[in-house]
């Protein structure tokens, strides 16, 4: 079953992927929520090609 985060993650990968990018920083706070549901108040979030394990 793919859970929301995954839903909106994949994409993104799949981008990286064809854009050939290693990795793709995430800087504000909405856009970090929305990725990964993390709602401190100063975070960043780094997207890679693949999931964690």
């Amino acid at each position: 079953m793919q859970t929301e985060r995954t839903a909106r993650l994949e994409p993104l990968r799949r981008r990286l992927a064809e854009l050939e990018l290693d990795a793709l920083l995430v800087t504000g706070a909405a856009n970090v929520r929305y990725l990964s549901g993390f709602t401190g108040s100063l975070a960043y979030l780094v997207i890679g090609p693949e999931a964690a394990e």
